[in-house]
Formats: C-alpha cells, structure tokens, sequence
C-alpha cells in the first residue's frame, strides 16, 4: 500500500489540529436517520458544489482589470518604457545600505589542514551575518503622467505606492510592519576568496568567506490594495518567533505560534492558529469564508507534540475536525499518531507476510477512530478505517482507506466512492469555474 492512498488517516500524522466552527443542527422534532451510500454520495457532492457555486469569477473583474492597467501603464507608456527609476535607485540604494552597514564579521572558523600527496592544504573561512530588516525598505512613491516620483519627506514608516487606477480613482499599494523584528536565519552564501600556494613548505591555502543571511521578522507583516476606501485586497501576517532561542529554528527548544489572514474582495482565507511549544499542545486551524459565511473549516490539534529538526518524537491524542459549508463533517481521534504511523511502515516491510500485514493494520485501525457526521447531526453516518487487499499480481498486501456506512448496506474504497460518474456535476462545475476565470483575464 502506497501511503499517499491514506491521505485522510494522515492527516492525524501532522500531530497538530484545528478549531471547529458552529453549523446548523436539525430541528429536534425531525430525527436524524441513517443514509444510504447513494445519499451520501448526494450530500457530500451537494456540499462541495455549494462552495463552488458560491465562487463568482465576476468578483475578480476589477481587480483583473487594475493588474492589466498597471502592467501597462506604469511599467510601459504607449510602447516606451514607463520612467520607474525613482523605484529602482531607491531598491538598489536600500540594497546597497544592508551591504555596508548591515554586514557584520561574527569570527573566523579555526583553519582545516589535509595533507593530499607531499602537499598540505590549508583552508581558512571568515564568517559574516548579512541584516535585512522591512525598516529599511520605506519610502512613499507617486505615478504622475510618465514617471514614479519618490516624495522628499524621509519619514514614513512604510512602503506605499500610489497610483491612477483604470478608472481613474486614486489606488493605493501599501506594505507596513508593526512591532520589534526577531531575526531569522535564512541563508547561507559562501564565497571562495583567493589561494596561496607556497612551493617551499609545500603548503596550498584556500580563503573562503562565508555569510550568513538573516531577516527581521516583524510581529505584524501588512501588504493592502485599496481604491479610496474600499479595500481589494489584504495579507495580514502575524507570526510569534520571541521565544526563539537562537537565530536558527529549533523545535527541541523553541515555541511558536502564527496566524495569517488572505482577504480578496469577499473571500477571506485564514490560518487563524498555528501554534507549537515542545512536549506540550499543538494546533492547526484554518478557516475560509465567502462574503462573512464559514465555508470550509479544518482544525488538527494535538495533546502532547515533541519533535526535533530531523523527526516527530511524541504526538499524541491527535484529533481532527472538517467541516464542509456546514453540511459535511468529518471527525477524527487518534491515540497515538506516531505509533499509527510506525505500524503503516512496519505493514509495508512485510508486505508479502499476510498474518504479519494483517497484524500491523488492525493495531493501526485500534489507535484511529474517522466518522462522518451530516448538518451538524450527532448520528454517525459513516466510518472511515484501513482495510487489507491482496495484490495476486505483485504478489503482495496492501490496504486502503474504506468507508463503511452506518445503513450497513455496503462498503467502499475511496476511489469507488469519488468517482468521475457519481460527481459528474460537481466535476463539471469546477471545469467551468475554471473555464470562466481563463476567460476573466484572456478575454473570449
């Protein structure tokens, strides 16, 4: 078994989970009864299309428009170039700032001798921490009839850029940052020098220099798009990085938390909570929402998480939550995420030992627990474990996810159950969707 055929059950392998959003519950006069896997079909479908039909391509228009007009317009003027060397001397003097005051020598690595054949070569390597911090980007520019022009006041605190839109509204591009940066490891560059050989000690020396690059992470991170008042677009980024312990990241050792927001137009993405501390919870939470209406929730939290850099070390009592424009849920426990996993690789190296194969997949089914719940309802509709299937031709065991329904009436693997018939409309639909975003910017 190929273990990207257990992509639901992996999900609890992630050792972190998400919050779980409120969804319309069935009137207590009308009991919930059990679905056949043909209503079920039905419903997930219905679901999934809701979510589709709720995304119109015409939402995007103007800012399709505003992205061509600038392309044009500010970057090129009735086929000559657009004058932006106000933009481009201020880049390159912001660069040039980091590289000379900004760069600093932190020490020199003690020399490496190897003695190749009669001659010892000698390799010495200094090392340097190169700065980059958004508080030296900052400048307000302006787009007049043929130029960007840079205002004079030095002041600002932030990157904006403003502009005639298409319709000739006043347009406004703005990056700014609030709070103190924690600097971050992201790069290394090493650079070969020069060499010296001297003949008469019979000794070649190599001289590197070696930097290392590292960003200021702001507490808040904001990039907006608005014409007058009215906001198209919004990234909003809130990463936590103060209990680092150093300038490199190290999950034995170090706490984090995050969260993130996408707005564009009515439609809203957020990674509302990502938070980590070592041998303590953890959590995922994600969450989008069209025009203020939930319609997808993902939540993935962890009772104790421990990791280092090269692995996973303890995640356990992982539990999963989605839920689907408040009409399909999917719930998930596992005991022992690390453990699941193990016993998943331990199956495939025994993968021609039926009893073996068999063994490590039912102790890999006690530590999951996967039901699927409709509109909020209590009754369980469907479960979700590994089921063992003999490959005659390869001569080996696999198994698969397999959705058992609560009607008792069938079961099936996830690739009969989603099939191109089944969801036929709901395949059609995207088609379109997409079809209609190429025609959006393409034109006919």
């Amino acid at each position: 078994m190929k273990l990207t055929k257990l992509f639901v059950p992996a999900l609890l392998l992630a050792g972190m989970t998400m919050g779980v959003i409120s969804c319309g519950d069935k009137p207590k006069d009308e009991p919930e009864k059990p679905m056949t896997s043909v209503e079920q079909k039905d419903k997930v479908e219905t679901a999934a299309l809701s979510v589709v039909n709720a995304i119109n391509p015409a939402d995007f228009q103007y800012l399709i428009d505003e992205m061509k007009y600038v392309r044009d317009h500010y970057t090129l003027f009735y086929g000559e170039y657009f004058d932006i060397s106000a933009l481009t001397d201020w880049l390159t003097g912001c660069l040039q700032t980091i590289d000379q005051t900004q760069v600093t020598r932190i020490g020199q690595d003690r020399p490496v001798s190897e003695q190749r054949g009669d001659y010892t070569y000698v390799t010495y390597n200094e090392n340097f921490r190169k700065l980059y911090t958004f508080a030296n980007f900052t400048g307000h520019f302006t787009a007049n009839d043929s130029a960007w022009v840079k205002s004079e006041n030095d002041s600002y605190r932030d990157l904006q850029l403003s502009y005639k839109d298409q319709n000739g509204a006043d347009c406004t591009l703005t990056l700014s940052t609030e709070g103190e940066g924690v600097p971050v490891h992201f790069n290394t560059d090493q650079e070969y020098i020069s060499y010296n050989l001297d003949t008469a000690s019979k000794t070649h020396t190599d001289y590197y220099e070696t930097t290392y690059g590292v960003v200021e992470v702001p507490q808040t991170l904001i990039l907006s798009l608005k014409t007058g008042r009215d906001e198209h677009f919004c990234l909003t980024l809130n990463p936590d990085l103060t209990q680092m312990q150093a300038e490199d990241f190290d999950l034995s050792k170090d706490s984090y938390s995050f969260n993130c927001s996408v707005k564009v137009e009515k439609y809203v993405f957020s990674i509302e909570r990502i938070a980590y501390a070592p041998s303590k919870a953890a959590e995922v939470s994600l969450k989008a929402t069209i025009a203020g209406q939930p319609v997808g929730t993902f939540t993935l939290t962890s009772g104790t998480l421990a990791a280092t850099n090269t692995g996973l070390q303890t995640a356990k009592s992982v539990e999963l939550f989605i839920d689907l424009a408040g009409q399909v849920q999917v719930k998930g426990s596992c005991v022992d995420a690390l453990r699941f996993a193990d016993l998943i690789n331990e199956a495939e190296e025994n993968n021609t030992k039926e009893s073996t194969y068999k063994s490590k997949i039912s102790q890999a089914n006690d530590l999951l627990n996967l039901v699927v719940f409709y509109d909020g309802g209590q009754l369980e509709q469907a479960r979700v474990k590994l089921e063992v299937f003999e490959d005659k031709e390869k001569g080996v065991w696999e198994c698969e996810p397999v959705i058992y329904f609560v009607d008792g009436s069938s079961y099936s693997t996830f690739e009969a159950f989603f099939n191109e018939t089944d969801f036929s409309d709901l395949i059609a639909a995207v088609q379109k969707l997409i079809e209609d975003f190429g025609i959006l910017y393409y034109g006919e």
